[in-house]
């Protein structure tokens, strides 16, 4: 009985044509979980923080906004009672901040290319028990925003509208940075959400186009 079988270069040739076509698919594979993960996680937090602002508000009848927080850092201590807190970092603690120019080292804008400028999340800091980190602007002049690094501070990249989010609270309501009537309003200033731009306020305004589009966090840059 004549047994046939596969030769050594057919084999190689086989594996060959497996290796390059797993070269191609994986990377789009991970990237795909990835940016599914990361849009989980920032519905996920966005959530967290509405619900957080609708009971600020409900429990003490006065109106979120700036005006009704004129002490820097007074909005934090409601906040943390309505979110689960792991540890309270005070207002530098969690950071690592460049005594330079007052930026953080840990964190990058939205091309990675430029530090972002810690003073504009110094007004208290919070790490939630799923691991999210919590950073407040509090300042009475009309701003109060709340940045979340939705993967930790920890995990990477740590870059403004890649995984830190920024959001402004208008009005008793927490709103994407990035959306119409926002300080960092895209439609107004497109720099504040570009693939190319190296200021270090390109990502502020990335937190609405991640909430609205779809394939977001497939084209980062």
């Amino acid at each position: 009985m004549k047994i046939e079988g596969f030769t050594l270069a057919e084999v190689l040739i086989t594996l060959g044509i497996i290796g390059v076509v797993a070269a191609i698919t994986i990377p789009t594979l991970i990237n795909n979980h990835k940016s599914v993960q990361l849009r989980a996680q920032l519905n996920k937090t966005y959530s967290t923080l509405l619900q957080a602002v609708n009971m600020i508000y409900a429990d003490s009848g006065m109106p979120v906004t700036s005006e009704s927080y004129p002490d820097q850092g007074s909005f934090v201590k409601d906040l943390k009672k309505y979110v689960k807190v792991l540890k309270d970092c005070g207002n530098r603690e969690c950071s690592e901040i460049n005594s330079d120019d007052y930026t953080l080292n840990n964190y990058k804008n939205f091309t990675r290319t430029s530090n972002i400028t810690y003073t504009l999340f110094d007004d208290g800091q919070l790490i939630l028990e799923d691991g999210t980190f919590i950073m407040v602007e509090n300042l009475h002049v009309g701003h109060l925003f709340i940045a979340a690094d939705i993967n930790g501070f920890e995990k990477g990249p740590n870059a403004l509208g890649q995984d830190l989010f920024s959001f402004q609270i208008l009005d008793n309501k927490i709103v994407p940075s990035g959306a119409p009537g926002t300080k960092y309003d895209i439609e107004i200033n497109q720099g504040y959400c570009s693939p190319i731009g190296n200021q270090s306020t390109n990502g502020f305004g990335c937190t609405y186009k991640a909430l609205t589009e779809s394939d977001y966090f497939k084209h980062l840059p």
